[in-house]
């Protein structure tokens, strides 16, 4: 199962999540919380993905976060669930 690349994005995708977020108007907690997430080097299933935060879906393809969607969206894909460890939320299951 790949982990969430953080490095060598390319920069369409980057560009992509920038206008979601504005035009999304993505609440500063989420993206806290999607921080601390990344932080902890998460895996992901391998192919299409997603995670759930309060107003937000992240959606992602592999390695990549691919956009955000607002939580009334539905999305495509295996969700990341997670456990509660050390703090932080971590362990994808499918």
């Amino acid at each position: 199962m790949p982990k969430v690349r953080r490095k060598n994005v390319p920069r369409a995708a980057i560009e992509h999540l920038a206008l979601r977020v504005r035009e999304r108007a993505v609440p500063i907690e989420d993206l806290q919380n999607l921080a601390k997430w990344l932080d902890t080097d998460p895996t992901v299933p391998s192919g299409r993905w997603f995670k759930r935060f309060a107003k937000i879906i992240i959606c992602g393809e592999d390695e990549l976060v691919k956009t955000i969607l607002e939580d009334s969206h539905s999305a495509i894909g295996s969700e990341v669930e997670c456990k509660r460890q050390a703090g932080y939320r971590i362990a994808a299951v499918d």
